[in-house]
């Protein structure tokens, strides 16, 4: 008996940028550490989409170091990119508070959005909440109610 023809030729082959992104959504966004990538409970995945990965510490004690570690950088990332669009805001706001008229913004795909006070207040709020949730990660931590090994 022969191969199954339907097989012939058939190529197979894993798809490890989607495992990546599967892993992202499982441990969520990534900081770096140590040339890996260290995600929020303590998981590291090597910095290619192939990995490999690594589960978190078994010591309880190395463990908070990490997770600490990584709300500590990622507070650190949210706040540069609080301070960037901030600062995108307020000179967006100040420079259309000196014109007559409403001006227009272009953007990547040639369409032309109005600049209104207040665009950016979403994003702020949104990162204000991702700095606050940050910092009860860290209380969490510190109080032992955080730093349980899951995966």
């Amino acid at each position: 008996m022969g191969p199954d023809p339907e097989l012939v030729g058939l190529k197979v082959e894993f798809d490890w940028k989607a495992y990546y992104y599967s892993f992202v959504e499982k441990h969520g966004e990534p900081v770096e550490f140590r040339g890996k990538l260290l995600f929020r409970d303590g998981w590291t995945y090597a910095p290619d989409y192939k990995g490999p990965e690594w589960a978190p510490p078994n010591d309880l004690k190395e463990l908070r170091k990490v997770q600490t570690y990584y709300w500590e950088t990622r507070i650190a990332i949210l706040e540069e990119l609080l301070k960037q669009v901030q600062r995108v805001s307020e000179n967006l706001i100040q420079t259309q508070g000196n014109r007559s008229c409403q001006l227009l913004l272009k953007t990547n795909t040639n369409q032309s959005v109005q600049v209104i006070g207040g665009m950016y207040d979403d994003r702020i709020e949104y990162l204000c909440g991702e700095i606050e949730f940050a910092e009860v990660q860290i209380a969490n931590i510190k109080s032992g109610t955080l730093a349980i090994r899951t995966g």
